[in-house]
């Protein structure tokens, strides 16, 4: 029996979060709709816009309204699971560190510095975006204010996405988690908490899956690294759509031979 909807995207990286965590704590009763935010971009409709004004994905839709940000969504099938294996506070320390920044800052910023031409396929991806927007805001004039907000943000991605600061921001963030995933893994034990799996090791497996996207061989670490592989071996990884073929160029690894490393 369904009892919510989750609209997501094959390719974003905060639906695999939900859709990972989701089948990690075995919670039944979601079905799933999937759009195509890259191509078709079916998620800037008048109907999707009505459970979500920013027109983001993931969504879950519930009896009780919709959960428009995927962090409120881990909580929420938390809650629902009625796991005890994490501890709340701990919880939200991960997740305060996972959420700290926006994950394209470092696949998309991280990229174009080093390989500027990059930038042209991310700019023509958003112009299209624009233009989308521009076309569903002449059709639905009713909804100009929540088209014309999302064509602002997309701008201010275009700048800020690319310039030097986000790419010194976004290499902090992607180390001060790598060093608290290092830490917990230090005394040679399996998964954060021990020999147990939890929803910890979800979010970490889909941001070591990031990681991979933009090289594979990036950490250096061999903890994280021997944790890696144990991650992508599960069967979870595959069921629920993990990837790290990069959704724009389709390349599966795109500084494999690039020589920068993560050192930890």
């Amino acid at each position: 029996m369904t009892s919510a909807t989750l609209y997501h995207a094959t390719s974003s990286y905060y639906s695999m979060l939900v859709r990972l965590v989701q089948q990690d704590l075995g919670i039944d009763g979601v079905e799933k709709v999937s759009f195509d935010v890259r191509g078709k971009k079916d998620h800037f409709s008048p109907e999707f816009l009505q459970k979500n004004p920013l027109l983001t994905v993931p969504v879950l839709e519930t009896e009780q309204g919709c959960l428009t940000e995927s962090r409120d969504i881990i909580e929420h099938f938390v809650t629902q699971s009625g796991q005890t294996l994490v501890e709340k506070e701990v919880l939200m320390e991960w997740l305060d560190l996972h959420y700290a920044q926006g994950i394209e800052f470092y696949t998309i910023s991280h990229l174009c510095h080093r390989f500027p031409l990059y930038q042209y396929p991310f700019r023509y991806m958003m112009e299209k975006a624009v233009q989308k927007l521009d076309e569903q805001r002449a059709q639905f004039p009713e909804y100009t204010e929540e088209y014309s907000r999302k064509i602002a943000l997309v701008r201010w991605r275009q700048y800020h996405l690319f310039d030097q600061k986000s790419y010194e921001t976004s290499k902090e963030f992607v180390e001060t988690l790598l060093r608290k995933i290092k830490e917990a893994l230090s005394d040679g034990r399996t998964y954060i908490l021990g020999d147990e799996y939890s929803v910890l090791d979800s979010l970490n497996t889909v941001f070591l899956s990031r990681i991979a996207m933009v090289q594979r061989n990036a950490v250096t670490d061999a903890d994280i690294r021997r944790y890696w592989k144990k991650l992508k071996r599960r069967e979870n990884f595959k069921t629920a759509e993990i990837t790290y073929k990069h959704p724009v160029t389709g390349l599966w690894s795109l500084w494999e031979r690039s020589p920068e490393r993560i050192s930890l």
